[in-house]
């Protein structure tokens, strides 16, 4: 379940999400609600069973999120199970939701309009007692039979709209057509049962696939997402939606080359921006190798941008690179930083606005 005043940060529940969420500060997790969106299960080659090890993919997950987040609420979003060969007798995503049942009960199911009946069935059993979360796309907001598509899911989960968190999320903005972003308020405004929804939150995103797009050097990007939902503010509004992103990775799945070695590189949250530190390949032993992370250690934190070691888990991590002997660290951990740091900044900038 989501409050009105909780910051949805949307993770895909790899390691180095997880372990940003695990190091929050206290003080701050109250104001989140995280999105966990559930991986495609990758059993290793040679397992002695297809079956355990998809279990075991889908264990681990349902065990991280009670590591990370024990005793809070989040949101599972499992639709990549929808149609995945079952589990023993159970279907991926129903066993799934039995584990988070059982580890992480204070947990809501994710649901879309365009799943199969089979997965509507699993939603509504785990919903019982618990409600549901409902995604729309923005391209659910143009759909003149919305009111109609959102009364039929809701008897197919059993639900009413007052036991629904409703998500529109409008992934990455690029590619959002321009009319539907300049028409967002009034689009917004005809979602059908509006006033009714437990919860109503927008989400997207702006950070590229890659940073192929930037030469080696600092670069700035603006976060296009935050000034979007913060300019609904302004405008008038039956209902205004609580924030959420995808901190700072691409929202959509992004699968890298085989033996693709990633750049020394880190993304820095501002409050309307991201510093983007761009290295070169860490296999270019010319190029500084995973020594770049130390450079960018040392120019970040002597810079006017960073915002001190106390800041946050993230920014402590980044200023540990500094000490003589420190090691460089990897891009896994690096991303780690990066993420932690913007989810606390962000959170903080929720909670010093007017009635958040």
């Amino acid at each position: 379940m989501i409050s009105s005043k909780q910051y949805v940060p949307v993770l895909r529940w790899k390691q180095s999400e997880q372990d940003a969420l695990r190091t929050m500060f206290p003080s701050d997790t109250p104001r989140m609600a995280p999105l966990i969106i559930i991986q495609r299960p990758a059993p290793k080659a040679g397992a002695k069973s297809a079956i355990g090890t998809v279990q075991a993919c889908l264990d681990r997950d349902a065990t991280a999120a009670t590591i990370a987040w024990s005793g809070r609420p989040l949101v599972v979003d499992a639709t990549i199970l929808d149609g995945h060969a079952p589990v023993g007798v159970q279907s991926a995503a129903s066993y799934l939701f039995s584990r988070f049942a059982s580890l992480h009960p204070d947990y809501t199911p994710l649901s879309e309009l365009s799943k199969s009946a089979n997965f509507q069935s699993d939603v509504r059993v785990a919903a019982v007692g618990r409600g549901a979360a409902i995604r729309l796309r923005d391209t659910d907001l143009a759909n003149p039979n919305l009111g109609a598509s959102l009364t039929t899911l809701l008897a197919a989960l059993g639900l009413a709209a007052g036991q629904i968190d409703l998500i529109v999320d409008l992934a990455f903005l690029p590619l959002v057509p321009p009319p539907r972003i300049a028409n967002l308020g009034a689009l917004l405004a005809g979602i059908p049962y509006l006033s009714d929804w437990r919860s109503f939150v927008l989400t997207s995103g702006v950070f590229p696939a890659n940073l192929t797009g930037f030469g080696v050097g600092n670069h700035f990007l603006a976060r296009d997402d935050w000034a979007l939902w913060h300019g609904l503010l302004s405008t008038p509004l039956p209902r205004y939606p609580t924030f959420g992103d995808y901190t700072t990775q691409h929202p959509l799945p992004v699968s890298l080359p085989i033996g693709a070695v990633p750049s020394a590189s880190v993304r820095y949250a501002l409050p309307d921006r991201w510093l983007i530190m761009r290295g070169n390949s860490v296999a270019m032993a010319r190029g500084g190798g995973y020594g770049q992370y130390i450079a960018h250690a040392h120019n970040l934190v002597a810079s006017p941008h960073f915002m001190g070691a106390a800041y946050s888990a993230g920014d402590a991590y980044i200023e540990g690179r500094t000490h003589p002997g420190a090691k460089s660290g990897s891009a896994q951990t690096w991303l780690t930083a990066g993420v932690n740091h913007h989810m606390t900044l962000t959170v903080r900038q929720l909670a010093s606005l007017p009635g958040f």
